[in-house]
């Protein structure tokens, strides 16, 4: 099968898996009945094959021609006809001897193919899947399967707030295949895959091959509920898994068979023992790096430490990818090309190291990508054959495709091939350099040094060569995906990667050394451990110095598609008006994404999100230019808010906050905020006396963090005006001896004749405090989170709401809460209906819209776009 492939023509299997690729996105977007598609691609197969018969084209289009009869016979007889059909009528085409018919039926092949790919994906995936049993989330239940990986410790942040019991050190995660589910007394058979999460470190007790009962809570991911915000559900979905199953003790995991003497316990041990000598030979922020550079354990890295990679666009240094890959491929080819192995043997030996790497590092899609890529090089330089590097991906894309069509909607794919693609032009732009005859004098000590100095210049070119032509490749989706562009990356990482080569090199000799000669470990772990360090502060200095990223807008997908087709026809056309026009078009729409994604947007109109961050409140307020934002906290969430706040700005366009108005002391109103601020600026923070004046520690915390920002009290009856909309205040005038809830700060918003009210946590005292000043409004936000105390009929009844908006969990809606703002008032549910938004443009009209939802074939009740409009 390999040596077929790397018969075709070089572009024409990188052309096939693009194919591919298109048409798993087609499907996925409209879903076609499969009978269409069968139909479509036996037709399509026939007709290459009659064309094979008519023209004498190569014997495997008659192969494929007879693969399209056999598809035919699986199809329904009404299929049959309408194939019989349409194979007649692409006959005519043939008749006429148009060239481009078999091209244009081979195309439609490939797209055909892709589709039945993805529907063979998805029929796997379906079944008796434990979130069809279940119904519903946050379950209690017991488990049995069989391990899938190997399992891994991961820190656990400190500043998480735990709901009971002393907070765990660590957390060992893995992958689970569920076989059956013990439900009310029944033992039930399903067929499902489960992220575990274990608090505390089971060691070697669990490892990859084990079948283990387990009980925990089973949670399944819900479809993003804030504009901007990381689809989780997809994201399981490329994993082939369904949700997380939190599991609280390591006590609560029973091995009922234990996996010995087999590869996969092998491969757990020899990564249990990785993970052993690098805690033994290193320590502190070394320690989590090392683990992230060699591992690819990420879990045990510290936010900062994170943080600083990210900012100096060096994060690829730490997922592991094709860049580790290659490193290590190099470095034992080699190593046996110094031990005078033969070239089979250096090419072998230098596979089979990566191979065992990627088994050692949980198969990670990024290494599993890379180790596939050099295998089909190892088999083309065994085979004596050598093809362009468009082959070598082309295959590799076609291998994993067929494997896990879901790898079509992973971007990290997508940006490994893109930059492999870079990488290969860059070098077909190279000179290579000639052969010239050495000195006849012997050089002296300074002129060896001036020749390597003045060979030093070329080399850096070269290199940067190679990351601009990666960073033209990859850095627009990497915009789109992320909404930022690395500006410090392009700069360092001449420097960096050879020093992340040099860090990964010791790194795999003292691994090696450790793993055969324990005793011999500490000078290669000491060199490492430099090395790491080195690394760590160039990253910190580059992240503190040096501007690293700018924050982009939402990038439009016609921007993305005219450039990548342009770019792509810049390069494989041959000829060069073609190439220019490409070019020229690729250029003109890479500074059109970049203008309108740097741009602030220019609003026409009033808008307050309302964003769903579960037990807490975040309200985004767009009115001029400025951003103003309401309150910034979530209960155990506030790292999380902090993300979904600052992923909504950038989306919109965004990249500060002009204002942060706090309601009252309560923590899921404000525990975002120190977060936010290291993502995002914040201009100033407008609060109450009560706020500054808490004796809660937390308080005092956030005020000593954010003690650069300026802080200003505001009172009753205090206002501000931006633009077409007032800002007034409202609060109890004396709060002595009230609770935080009763001290809330009231926000209402007036714009034109259209009036919105915040009331925070307002209840009780606080409540009838203020209930004379309370405006009739158009929407409100519930108090305290749609609490009934907080919503009694009589508050109710002062400001009569056309909406009301509860930001809570996803917990139903009281009948007293329904029973105080009566029929007419319509309520929307954050936890249920997503983010909302209010609008009011220039006309004084005011419109309500929910953040559309992902509808799935399997969820047909999920909630779609809602946009209302109160007259």
């Amino acid at each position: 099968m390999t040596a077929e492939i790397l018969r075709w023509r070089p572009p024409a299997i990188l052309i096939t898996a693009l194919l591919f690729a298109a048409g798993i996105s087609i499907q996925r977007a409209v879903d076609l009945p499969i009978p269409l598609v069968m139909s479509a691609l036996a037709t399509a197969l026939m007709v290459a094959g009659f064309h094979s018969w008519r023209r004498r084209l190569r014997s495997r289009v008659s192969i494929i021609s007879g693969s399209g009869k056999r598809a035919a016979h699986v199809t329904h007889d009404r299929e049959k006809i309408r194939g019989a059909g349409a194979t007649l009528v692409a006959s005519l085409f043939a008749r006429f001897r148009f060239p481009e018919t078999p091209t244009l039926i081979l195309l439609l092949a490939g797209l055909c193919t892709g589709m039945l790919l993805w529907e063979r994906h998805i029929a796997l995936l379906q079944g008796h899947l434990l979130k069809d049993l279940l119904k519903e989330s946050d379950l209690t239940v017991r488990l049995s399967g069989r391990v899938l990986t190997i399992p891994s410790s991961r820190s656990v942040r400190q500043d998480i707030h735990w709901r009971s019991g002393a907070a765990p050190d660590v957390r060992t995660a893995f992958m689970l295949q569920v076989h059956t589910v013990l439900m009310e007394g029944r033992e039930l058979q399903v067929t499902d895959r489960l992220h575990v999460l274990v608090e505390g470190e089971t060691g070697r007790n669990i490892v990859w091959g084990d079948e283990i009962l387990a009980t925990g809570t089973v949670s399944f991911p819900a479809a993003p509920l804030n504009p901007g915000e990381l689809d989780f559900r997809e994201y399981h979905q490329r994993q082939g898994t369904s949700g997380f199953l939190f599991v609280r003790h390591a006590a609560a995991v029973q091995i009922v068979h234990h996996s010995s003497r087999t590869p996969c316990t092998w491969l757990s041990h020899i990564r249990f023992e990785i993970s052993e000598l690098i805690r033994r030979h290193m320590s502190g922020d070394a320690r989590a790096t090392a683990e992230a550079l060699i591992l690819g354990n990420r879990g045990h890295l510290q936010r900062e430490t994170e943080d600083n990679f990210v900012v100096s666009g060096t994060m690829h240094l730490l997922a592991i990818s094709g860049l580790h890959v290659g490193i290590l491929y190099l470095f034992v080819s080699r190593c046996l090309n110094l031990l005078l192995a033969s070239r089979t043997t250096a090419l072998v030996g230098a596979t089979t190291s990566c191979i065992l790497y990627a088994f050692a590092t949980d198969l990670r899609p990024s290494v599993a990508r890379a180790t596939c890529f050099f295998c089909f090089y190892t088999v083309s330089q065994l085979l004596n054959r050598e093809f362009r590097m468009s082959s070598l991906i082309g295959c590799t894309a076609f291998v994993l495709i067929l494997a896990n069509p879901a790898i079509v909607l992973d971007t990290g794919a997508w940006l490994s091939f893109l930059a492999v693609s870079a990488l290969a032009v860059s070098s077909l732009l190279e000179k290579r350099p000639s052969d010239s005859l050495p000195p006849l004098d012997a050089e002296s000590a300074h002129e060896r040094l001036l020749t390597w100095i003045a060979g030093l210049r070329p080399v850096l070119l070269r290199r940067y060569r190679q990351i601009v032509s990666v960073t033209i490749a990859a850095g627009p989706l990497v915009a789109a995906q992320f909404h930022v562009v690395s500006v410090t990356g392009a700069v360092i990482n001449v420097v960096l990667i050879p020093l992340t080569s040099l860090t990964l090199i010791c790194g795999f000799l003292f691994l090696g050394t450790g793993l055969v000669w324990p005793a011999a470990a500490a000078i290669p772990g000491f060199l490492f451990e430099c090395l790491v360090n080195l690394l760590n502060s160039v990253v910190t200095y580059c992240a503190d110095q040096l501007p690293g990223h700018i924050h982009v807008a939402e990038i439009a997908a016609p921007f993305l598609w005219v450039y990548y087709i342009s770019l792509s026809c810049g390069y494989f056309s041959s000829g060069r008006l073609t190439r220019r026009t490409g070019l020229t078009l690729a250029a003109a729409s890479g500074l059109a994404m970049l203008y309108s994604s740097v741009t602030p947007p220019v609003p026409t109109e009033t808008r307050l999100t309302i964003l769903s961050v579960g037990h807490g409140n975040a309200a985004v307020l767009e009115s001029a230019g400025r951003i103003i934002l309401f309150d910034a906290g979530a209960t155990n969430r506030g790292e999380r808010t902090a993300d979904v706040i600052a992923g909504f700005l950038r989306m919109r366009g965004y990249r500060a906050v002009d204002s942060v108005i706090l309601s009252h002391a309560d923590l899921d109103h404000y525990n975002a905020l120190a977060t936010l601020a290291e993502q995002v600026p914040v201009g100033q923070i407008l609060t109450s006396a009560d706020f500054v004046r808490s004796p809660d520690a937390p308080v005092n915390r956030l005020l000593d963090r954010l003690c650069n920002v300026p802080t200003q009290i505001v009172c009753n009856g205090d206002y501000a005006v931006i633009g077409d909309t007032r800002i007034e205040f409202l609060q109890a005038q004396d709060t002595s001896g009230l609770d935080d809830n009763e001290r809330s700060l009231v926000v209402v918003l007036r714009v034109g004749q259209r009036t919105v009210l915040l009331p925070g946590d307002l209840e009780h005292r606080g409540l009838a405090a203020v209930r004379d000043q309370l405006p009739d409004c158009d929407v409100v936000i519930c108090p305290h989170h749609g609490s009934t105390d907080s919503s009694p009929p009589e508050f109710a009844g002062a400001c009569q709401p056309e909406w009301a908006i509860v930001s809570e969990r996803a917990i139903p809606v009281s009948r007293k809460l329904r029973a105080a703002y009566g029929d007419g008032c319509r309520i929307l549910h954050t936890g249920h209906d997503g983010a909302v938004s209010i609008i009011i443009d220039t006309e004084n009209s005011l419109a309500v819209s929910v953040h559309p939802m992902v509808r799935t074939r399997d969820d047909a009740s999920t909630p779609v776009d809602n946009f209302r409009h109160v007259k």
